[in-house]
């Protein structure tokens, strides 16, 4: 609904930002998360960097609501999983939310933007440049997940702050269990390593057995961080 798109307009410019032209970034120069290439569409003639770097706050907000919320029919979605799928849209792409609105079938929006920011955070860790980009995906993930939450109870009439809270207090029981697996499989790893060096055995398994356990490592310190992050988001939220 347009209620929604007007009231999370301010996260997403916190988000987004100004001005910036990160060498790594496959948008190149973008401001107001505005790339060069949508600026040029939106104009229908060839734009420079400065272009972008002179675009008005209110000519962004005229490209969001017709190149992203329309073309996702923001106004058809339960308020809440609306702005996930809307950030989804901006962030990585018109047809990919459009694609993931099949996660909001037979949802609620509380749900709905659960399943939605899910898909968002497996996406990302899938991405070649998640080392470099990956932290601040995961932030911007988790506040506008809260932000959609606290808007889908508050839209619906309930009580944002329990809500929230329980979010927070849930991600971060799963942060610490994380956190806790991965003390533990640190420990195996260290075990494992002064085993080898007592007795000679097959290489190339230990080899892959070391892969596997440093994989399920990085995996759980994510989960640890990410959860903690989440918790934080839903905390911040729910104070709000």
């Amino acid at each position: 609904m347009r209620a929604t798109l007007e009231a999370f307009m301010p996260t997403l410019y916190k988000h987004e930002g100004g001005y910036v032209d990160h060498p790594r970034d496959p948008g190149g120069a973008t401001n107001w998360g505005i790339t060069l290439a949508t600026l040029r569409e939106w104009r229908g003639r060839p734009v420079t960097k400065d272009d972008v770097r002179t675009m008005q706050r209110s000519e962004a907000d005229a490209i969001y609501h017709a190149n992203y919320w329309n073309r996702i029919d923001g106004d058809s979605l339960l308020a809440g999983p609306d702005a996930a799928l809307f950030d989804v849209a901006v962030n990585s792409g018109v047809g990919r939310a459009r694609q993931w609105k099949s996660l909001l079938a037979g949802k609620n929006a509380v749900d709905g933007v659960k399943a939605v920011c899910a898909r968002r955070r497996s996406f990302f860790r899938s991405l070649s440049t998640f080392d470099v980009f990956g932290k601040g995906w995961m932030r911007r993930v988790n506040a506008v997940e809260a932000w959609s939450l606290a808007w889908a109870v508050r839209w619906q009439g309930g009580a944002v702050k329990p809500v929230l809270e329980q979010e927070a207090s849930k991600a971060k029981r799963q942060s610490n269990a994380a956190g806790g697996g991965a003390v533990a499989t640190g420990g195996g790893v260290v075990a494992a390593q002064q085993a080898d060096a007592v007795a000679s055995a097959n290489w190339l398994a230990i080899a892959a057995v070391g892969i596997t356990i440093a994989i399920l490592l990085g995996f759980l310190i994510y989960r640890a961080v990410m959860q903690a992050d989440r918790a934080k988001a839903m905390k911040e939220a729910s104070d709000g």
